[in-house]
């Protein structure tokens, strides 16, 4: 079967990543230089991968905001470490009804407990000691994003700022499940505590940027998220203006490590959509502040905290602040009266509309919907073939090395024996045959190496030739949402195109939104008449010099010949079939 076919075919593709998962440990294991890459496949667990849902992983450094980010995007009520953090792996589920007011425990012993109530997860924060002995707790949410996806909220990687005592605390086991969880996934929302890049930053990138996903592949699967830019707020200036600006420095650093970074701050989000900041009236009064003095409205935010002190009054008796007790209250206050302030919202309706635009939350929950949910199936493939493609590769560099060096270094050392004169007392005859026996046990190594390099690399070429194709799809999908291709093409041509490049699957039946159980053969002529049809507005789109357009209908012409080659090629067929 041609490789190609791959990224056709649901059970010719699950075949070939339960076949990826048995070989290519074996072949990695075979060198001592090369094992440790055959276990971290193993740990991937990529067979039981294909059957799991498409699962995004919120990574990053601890007390980055990670809980409060989801918290935001699913509103949901995670604990959030006042003085430490969360320290346990979360994983989020979709839940209903009063399955929602419970979480699950299970245990590092293998044991589990079912419907613990929500009130008890104060047990689970900071020092306390069922956190080194619990694998993960399971939380149930009643969120659109959940119905197509599993979240995970990973504790994180430590900061060098923390003291001795909590890293002994946490150990290194938070550490390794915040990158186990984070390699598994299918993509991944890295938050950023910084609003500069750093070498705490450019660590984090190398270690969830480049391991989950193919080589020369665009970072369809990772984004960042600068979360916490409280630093940049300032009296008299936009404060939008500064973020957007430390946004574009983390873009530029990191365009080659995930394909979007964003500016979001949660807690402006959970106060914006809170019911409990209206009902108080407190955006009204966040509005007065915009014909403020600037001098004044220094003074009163920076010296006084009067307005903080009222919120925090408002608030006391309120569930918000029962459910939210390490909510950031004197930044909300702060970023909404200056922003107030900065562009002359006189209105507290306005001013709640514009923090929740200023937040991030919906922009962040707009790409999560068009970059990760819509294309899961094709991008959570994409994943676990970059996955077996990778260690492949940094093996056979590894494995290249010895197969070049080891032989040279040992006929260089014979030559220059060679080329030493016998002295009176010394003999060199023995050193000469033990050299020559070196050269013969290293020459039959190197065959062995040949033998697995060549394996190595097959395993390699096929699943990078279907993640490539994986790529495209994705890249179509992206391009199709873009202005100059949505204005030019119709809606029902538009949704062929979207199925045609696997938002809806990626088998052949998927793609061409047909029956499973039809007979493919007898759809040749109108596929034939398809390929004809986008060709000529391939040709019609470079005329007109619209470039994206012309681009997606090449793509389209090639995917479906390369459908036409799979209908008639007897050797795509799958194992059932031919043994029929």
């Amino acid at each position: 079967m041609m490789s190609n076919y791959i990224a056709l075919d649901d059970e010719n593709l699950k075949r070939t990543v339960h076949k990826f998962a048995e070989i290519t440990p074996e072949l990695l294991i075979r060198h001592a230089s090369t094992a440790g890459f055959g276990l971290n496949i193993q740990q991937l667990q990529l067979q039981e991968a294909l059957d799991k849902r498409f699962t995004v992983a919120v990574v990053g450094r601890m007390k980055a905001g990670k809980s409060t980010l989801l918290n935001a995007l699913l509103g949901t009520k995670l604990p959030v470490g006042i003085d430490l953090t969360t320290a346990t792996v979360n994983w989020l589920w979709q839940g209903t009804g009063e399955q929602c007011q419970t979480f699950q425990v299970n245990w590092r012993d293998g044991t589990k407990e079912d419907a613990q109530p929500l009130s008890k997860i104060t047990e689970w924060i900071g020092y306390e000691p069922n956190v080194s002995k619990t694998k993960f707790l399971r939380f149930f949410v009643d969120s659109p994003f959940l119905k197509k996806a599993t979240f995970v909220d990973t504790p994180g990687i430590l900061a060098p700022s923390h003291d001795k005592t909590t890293r002994e605390f946490l150990a290194s086991e938070i550490e390794k499940d915040t990158v186990k969880y984070g390699v598994q996934a299918s993509a991944i929302i890295c938050v950023l505590g910084e609003t500069v890049p750093s070498a705490e930053t450019d660590k984090l990138m190398e270690l969830f940027g480049g391991k989950t996903r193919l080589p020369g592949v665009s970072p369809h699967n990772s984004i960042a998220v600068m979360h916490k830019w409280t630093n940049l707020v300032r009296v008299g200036q936009d404060p939008l203006k500064k973020v957007e600006e430390h946004c574009d420095k983390m873009r530029e650093a990191y365009k080659d490590k995930v394909f979007e970074v964003l500016a979001v701050c949660s807690p402006l989000a959970i106060a914006a959509e809170s019911d409990a900041f209206s009902r108080l009236g407190i955006w009204d009064k966040w509005a007065r502040y915009a014909e403020k003095n600037p001098r004044d409205l220094d003074k009163e935010i920076t010296l006084t905290d009067s307005g903080l002190n009222e919120l925090l009054d408002a608030l006391k008796d309120s569930v918000f602040f029962q459910d939210f007790p390490a909510f950031n209250y004197k930044f909300v206050y702060r970023f909404s009266v200056v922003l107030a302030h900065s562009r002359k919202i006189d209105d507290g309706e306005a001013l709640r509309q514009a923090v929740l635009e200023a937040s991030g939350i919906e922009k962040l929950k707009s790409t999560l919907y068009t970059e990760f949910l819509e294309p899961a199936s094709v991008l959570h493939m994409l994943t676990i073939l970059a996955k077996v493609a990778h260690p492949c590769r940094e093996a056979e560099y590894k494995l290249q090395h010895i197969r070049q060096n080891r032989g040279n270094d040992l006929q260089h050392l014979l030559k220059r024996l060679k080329e030493r004169r016998y002295s009176i007392d010394v003999d060199l005859e023995d050193v000469r045959e033990f050299f020559k026996e070196e050269i013969s046990v290293t020459e039959y190594e190197n065959k062995q190496i040949d033998s697995t390099l060549d394996e190595l690399e097959s395993v390699r070429m096929q699943a990078e030739d279907a993640g490539m194709r994986f790529d495209e799809d994705i890249t179509c999908l992206k391009n199709l949402a873009q202005a100059e291709v949505t204005n030019t093409l119709k809606d029902n041509d538009k949704a062929f195109l979207q199925r045609l490049f696997g938002k809806s699957g990626y088998s052949v039946t998927q793609r061409l939104g047909l029956d499973p159980k039809c007979e493919l053969s007898s759809e040749i002529a109108n596929l034939n008449a398809l390929i004809e049809l986008w060709e000529d507005r391939k040709t019609h789109a470079e005329d007109s010099e619209q470039d994206t357009l012309a681009e997606v209908c090449y793509c389209a012409v090639q995917r479906l010949r390369e459908i036409v080659d799979y209908i008639e090629d007897p050797s795509s067929l799958t194992e059932e079939n031919q043994n029929e």
